[in-house]
Order: C-alpha cells, then structure tokens, then sequence
C-alpha cells in the first residue's frame, strides 16, 4: 500500500529477511561469469552471495547521492565493448552501507535510464528506507511513510524490492517481503519452499499481531518516531562537527 510498483502484474512474497532475499535472488538470476554493477563499497553479504554463485560484482564510482550516473555509463560501455554479461544493478537507494548516501529522485530516474538502456534488472535493497530523515538540520518534519525509491518509477517491471522488518521493528526477526513482477516472485515463492519455507511463521505471527494492533496511524507514529530520534542524533553530532571545524579554523589548524 505504501510503496506500489508503477509497473504493472507484480506481486509480494514473505522472506527470512533481507539477506534470505538478496541469495535467493542471486541464485535466481545469475549464472557463472555474470556481471552485477554495484557501488564500489557496499553491503558485505551482498557481494558474498554474488560472488558466491559464480558471479562477479563490478564496483561503480558513487558520492553523497550514490551511484554516479556518468561512472555508471562509462562501466557499462566497457563492459559492452567487451561483450561480457552485465545483468543487473544492485544498490540501496537509502542509507547506502557503509557510505549513507541517500539518492534523489534526479538520481534514481538518471539510473533508471542507465538500466532501461542496457536492459538492466535493479534490486533495490530498502532496509534503511523506513529510518530515512531530512537532510535539512533545520527541519523537524520527517518522511513517515511516504517512499519513492525505483519501483514507484519503474514502467517496465525491471525493479525489484527487499524490505525488512529489521530496522524498523527488531533485529533477529528474520521477517522481510520481496516485491516484483509476478513471475519472478513465482519462482522466489518456489525457492522459499524448498528451503526457508519463507522465514519464522512465529516470528511472522508477532509481526502481522502487532501490526493489527498498531493499524495504519499506529505504524505511522511508530516510524516517525524512530525517524525523529535518528534525526535529532544526527543533528547533535552535526552541530559538534561544525563546532570542532570552527575552532580548528579560528586557531588554523588542519581539520
């Protein structure tokens, strides 16, 4: 409900969480000597499991908005040169690990592009979309639910989306959903049951009895709740760094 696909004919499926996601998919889509486009630091288990089925991940320059589109091209173009099998993008639009870059919407529409061009699939890793902020110290207004990210653009049914309760409820849960085209959650559908059989039912349970007690404006003041302590911590730590910088000026020393 919070984050629809703007493509048509997708579905969800249940997950052990975002980890359980990410080697399904990887299984799923990649075959030995595949290329997976990421940014050139990110998330440690996620370049296990591409690498684990054979596959080779292909670091991409990124700033504070992520990926940079022109780095992003430039790879693309070599490794089409090179006629290797570049598949897919991988990333986390929010709250990049370990970077904390978070992307615009100029941004992920640049990127979209990139992908549709050499028909690229994009899994976006959203477990940090529910504890975004805003970026203005200033503020004290916060997202809540309101999400953007690829698949709220994505026409073509190129973008998939790992999200977790990790984050946002409780880490250990192991319970998360994987949204997608139809036919691709089909086959994660039959990947789960012949394995996780699609995470905790008792940890499920918890997640879907708290949830019906919390209904919609429970989960919202839950989010940007959290969304605010975030924020306010990061401003704490972002009025020290002017501080230290300030004096370190004044006194004309390196910072």
């Amino acid at each position: 409900e919070y984050v629809k696909p703007a493509s048509k004919g997708w579905d969800v499926v249940p997950t052990a969480g975002s980890s359980d996601a990410i080697e399904k998919l990887c299984g799923l889509l990649l075959n030995p000597g595949d290329v997976v486009l990421t940014e050139d630091h990110t998330y440690s288990a996620a370049l296990s499991n591409i690498r684990g089925v054979g596959a080779k991940a292909c670091g991409v320059a990124a700033d504070e908005l992520g990926i940079i589109p022109e780095k992003l091209e430039e790879k693309c173009q070599a490794l089409a040169e090179k006629k290797a099998s570049f598949v897919g993008i991988y990333l986390i639009p929010v709250g990049a690990n370990p970077s904390g870059a978070v992307m615009s919407e100029e941004r992920i529409k640049q990127i979209y592009d990139i992908a549709a061009k050499y028909d690229l699939w994009i899994m976006e890793d959203c477990a940090y979309d529910w504890l975004r902020y805003n970026h203005d110290v200033k503020s004290t207004d916060v997202p809540g639910l309101r999400f953007g990210g690829f698949q709220s653009i994505d026409t073509q049914g190129r973008a998939m989306r790992i999200d977790t309760v990790s984050k946002f409820l409780a880490p250990g849960l192991r319970t998360g959903w994987f949204t997608a085209p139809k036919d691709l959650v089909v086959h994660m559908t039959k990947a789960s049951a012949l394995s996780t059989q699609t995470g905790s039912a008792v940890s499920q349970s918890l997640v879907v009895g708290l949830l019906d007690k919390w209904g919609r404006k429970g989960l919202k003041a839950h989010v940007e709740k959290i969304q605010k302590v975030y924020q306010e911590r990061r401003n704490i730590v972002a009025r020290a760094f002017e501080r230290v910088v300030a004096i370190a000026i004044v006194e004309g020393r390196d910072v």
